[in-house]
């Protein structure tokens, strides 16, 4: 069963969006929303920002590990193989987010990428 989300997404027409595009939005909303901010849901989010002021001192792969369970607990819609944090040369600031997963349904294959800064 293959789900749509219709809806304006920023325009001003209605647009159909996939099952990946979906999951990239709702994988970005729980990887950058801080648990306890969102009302309706104060458990929903990713302990992420917990680790801006000791960021230089944490091992990414700590990091990876928090992303990682905040997305097998809040998208169960997919199947994540790995979650590989990466900080930006130029930015000691910035990291990089890839994660490579499967849609569950389908294990259909695919990378999401997401940069992030502190």
């Amino acid at each position: 069963m293959s789900l749509k989300g219709i809806g304006l997404y920023g325009s001003d027409f209605p647009i159909i969006k996939s099952d990946k595009e979906l999951i990239m939005e709702n994988l970005k909303r729980v990887i950058m929303t801080l648990p306890g901010e969102d009302v309706g849901n104060l458990e929903f989010g990713c302990r992420l920002r917990e680790f801006i002021f000791d960021f230089k001192t944490i091992l990414l792969e700590d990091i990876e590990q928090v992303i990682s369970g905040a997305i097998a607990r809040w998208e169960p819609r997919v199947v994540v193989f790995s979650v590989d944090v990466t900080v930006d040369p130029e930015m000691s600031e910035k990291i990089y987010v890839l994660i490579d997963m499967a849609l569950r349904e389908t294990y259909e294959r695919f990378n999401f990428q997401i940069p992030i800064s502190f």
